[in-house]
């Protein structure tokens, strides 16, 4: 029906009725994280990261992909996913290792998580913290499916995982890179800039490692690079982001 102007008859809309519409769905939603609440938990699930490695490297008896012969745990020709398997490269038990480096990739996905939000906090009105923020989280969440698929058991759903992720994880490192090199601390753009050149290498050389062992021996190294340098960007993050915001 039409009024006298020839104008559609209809409810009319209200001019702040959806204002109220976003204000009742926020309501609804999760409470806001304090700030210092994701700090700590960050920082706490780095710590327990990096033990947790640690004592899953010292626990590993030994092997690499070129010599199944070696001992312990190389830095330069091991893999970081080598630690998720039930038996080393060796043949020897590998049971206590796998669980220690299971908890460390986990406790690692917990700090990224937290690691993303923080980054998004310190530029709230970019959209390449809100890629971060959303994408960030995201790859996360996809991310324990990593050490649950170890290529001893799970070999082509752990290929399947590795080059799947790496999509995602490329855009939520570059969108965090991006917001923290127009921060104010050179030392976090510094390390901000360092991971995502290492973590794209990383991706493509194991891309390409999947196809030749041309780039293998180069593969184990920029993981460590990428991984080191990914340690000193949550650091410097959580050295220099504001402490009291809410």
């Amino acid at each position: 029906m039409r009024d006298s102007a020839g104008r559609p008859r209809g409810p009319q809309r209200r001019p702040g009725r959806r204002r109220a519409q976003r204000r009742t769905l926020a309501r609804l939603t999760l409470p806001r994280v304090h700030t210092r609440t994701l700090r700590a938990v960050c920082g706490g699930a780095v710590a327990g990261f990096v033990a947790l490695t640690l004592a899953a490297m010292w626990r590993y008896p030994g092997g690499t992909w070129w010599d199944r012969r070696t001992r312990g745990y190389s830095l330069w020709q091991n893999f970081l996913c080598d630690l998720f398997h039930r038996r080393a490269l060796n043949g020897r038990d590998n049971a206590t290792s796998a669980t220690l480096a299971t908890a460390g990739a986990l406790s690692m996905l917990v700090a990224m998580c937290a690691f993303f939000v923080l980054v998004a906090r310190t530029a709230p009105s970019s959209r390449a913290a809100r890629v971060a923020r959303t994408v960030g989280v995201a790859s996360c969440a996809l991310g324990v499916a990593i050490p649950l698929t170890p290529s001893d058991r799970h070999r082509a759903a752990h290929l399947a995982v590795m080059l799947g992720i790496s999509v995602p994880a490329l855009v939520s490192l570059g969108a965090a890179a991006w917001v923290t090199m127009r921060g104010r601390s050179r030392v976090a753009a510094g390390f901000a800039a360092l991971t995502a050149v290492c973590a794209t290498l990383d991706a493509l050389a194991y891309a390409l490692a999947t196809q030749t062992r041309v780039l293998d021996l180069a593969l184990a190294p920029v993981q460590r690079l990428a991984m080191l340098s990914m340690l000193g960007w949550i650091s410097a993050v959580l050295a220099t982001s504001p402490r009291d915001e809410g």
